[in-house]
């Protein structure tokens, strides 16, 4: 993780030489001194740069300081020296930041140290402790994990992190369903699909991912968060933002909590990529019973939801011959089919923002649907139309009923960032997190107590780019052989 992400993210804040901001970076790890430096190094050696840019990165590289933490004696010395630090030029620290991508068992004595002996001497600085995932196992453990952090930290000196949600795209989801108010429901969608799909197997990582699988690694947190981002009321009426925050980890809470339970023999879609099995025998020797692609039907339990009857499908996996994110929004087809499924006539809806920036010229809104693509490999090419910009961002129109949206992916920049400013919008909360870990844990408990699971399909990259997801009337999901005329998952628009 640090060496794709974070010191490319820490070097680009370096690189912006924002005013009034002075920061300065220290790599800790379990490693002793000589390796741990030359380990940063190494990493940031492989940051490409240019000419001046590369004495630049060497100024960056040389004021990085790496320290050992592997004992209590270790971190009384590196806090001793972090509140030693601050006033030598006058100046006086504002706030301090523990990024920590460990693994959850760790979490407890170091958070305790950080408690104990590492808050800022400055009693006017914040301090920020952002977490990377997994954070627990299962709902048990992510529940006494958030009952030890409590003890220790206030919500607001925590903060959850979700790549996916420094994304650019899932950054502007709010903004574009605020913008379309009457879009985003049960009276005009039909469908919601969530895909993380990756080209690679896990072949080298199999004593990890046998221990995590598919549902742990994406469906259970990033694809959650960008359900959440889709389905959960949108906060309207706040005095402040800590109150509207509030009101959105609320949301996030009620609409996880309305979901209905998750039924194995029907819901979800559970596999294993073919070569799986022998790659687990050669390398740990256990049994493979982690599913490696999932596909999985969520709906909503209360008849009054806005989003009753409409299916969320989120679906992730590897070596699944494609590399893509998207989320997907089909509508009814046509008016005739909308007005049934919501009982009453519709009004015609428009889309916002304008087609061409005129506030005269709209898109009907009734149409096959929106794609928000997130990433993938040449996509960009292959859309073609008007474009638009907000935020920043490019919306562009590929046909007179379809929109897609798309953005380019340096999470990270902007997640380090928002630690540095304190915007916490762009992270999770524990709330929400523990209600994520209830949709799936018992789907996760279901799996874990049968080994090689005779329920997962084999399956090879092929037999998911020729297949779509459909759901039958009674609710259970398939995977179906798409005709010769059948056009791909994400391209269904």
């Amino acid at each position: 993780l640090s060496a794709k992400y974070l010191w490319k993210g820490l070097y680009a804040l370096h690189q912006q030489d924002i005013p009034n901001l002075n920061f300065r970076v220290y790599g800790t790890a379990r490693a002793p001194p000589g390796p741990g430096r030359r380990k940063i190094r190494e990493y940031i050696d492989r940051i490409p740069c240019e000419g001046s840019q590369c004495a630049h990165l060497k100024d960056f590289s040389d004021s990085i300081e790496y320290f050992q933490l592997k004992t209590t004696d270790q971190w009384t010395s590196i806090c001793q020296k972090l509140n030693a630090t601050g006033g030598k030029d006058g100046t006086l620290e504002k706030s301090r930041i523990f990024y920590l991508a460990i693994p959850p068992f760790a979490y407890d004595f170091v958070a305790r140290q950080i408690h104990r002996q590492c808050r800022p001497a400055n009693p006017s600085a914040s301090l920020r402790v952002a977490f990377e995932k997994p954070f627990g196992h299962n709902y048990n453990s992510a529940q006494t994990l958030a009952k030890q952090l409590k003890e220790l930290f206030l919500e607001n000196e925590m903060l959850h992190v979700d790549h996916y949600l420094g994304k650019p795209v899932i950054r502007d989801l709010l903004e574009i369903r605020r913008q379309n108010p009457n879009l985003f429901n049960r009276r005009h969608v039909k469908r919601v699909d969530i895909v993380v799909r990756e080209a690679i197997d896990v072949k080298g990582r199999t004593n990890f991912y046998n221990s995590v699988g598919v549902i742990r690694d994406v469906l259970q947190n990033h694809a959650t968060e960008m359900l959440c981002l889709i389905g959960a009321d949108i906060p309207t009426y706040y005095k402040s933002e800590e109150e509207k925050m509030a009101l959105w980890e609320r949301n996030k809470v009620t609409f996880l909590s309305s979901l209905k339970p998750l039924n194995p023999s029907q819901m979800v879609l559970a596999g294993r990529y073919q070569g799986y099995d022998s790659h687990v025998h050669s390398e740990n020797g256990g049994p493979p019973y982690m599913p490696t692609f999932a596909s999985a039907a969520l709906t909503i339990s209360d008849p009054q939801s806005s989003w009753y009857g409409v299916p969320f499908v989120l679906t992730s996996g590897k070596s699944t011959g494609l590399r893509e994110s998207y989320i997907r929004v089909t509508l009814f087809p046509d008016r005739e089919n909308a007005e049934k499924k919501a009982g009453e006539k519709l009004r015609p809806q428009r889309c916002s923002p304008p087609l061409d920036g005129k506030s005269d010229r709209w898109a009907t809104c009734i149409g096959k649907g929106v794609l928000f693509y997130i990433q993938g490999e040449g996509k960009k090419a292959q859309i073609n139309g008007l474009q638009m910009e907000i935020q920043g961002k490019s919306w562009r129109r590929e046909a007179e009923d379809s929109w897609k949206f798309h953005g380019p992916a340096k999470p990270y920049d902007h997640l380090i960032q928002a630690l540095i400013s304190g915007n916490r919008a762009s992270f999770a909360q524990t709330s929400s997190l523990l209600a994520s870990w209830r949709v799936w844990d018992g789907i996760i408990s279901a799996g874990e107590t049968s080994p090689q699971n005779s329920s997962h399909f084999i399956y090879q990259p092929q037999d998911l780019t020729e297949s779509v997801i459909s759901i039958t009337e009674d609710g259970i999901l398939q995977l179906q052989r798409k005709s010769s005329a059948s056009r791909s998952l994400h391209d269904g628009l």
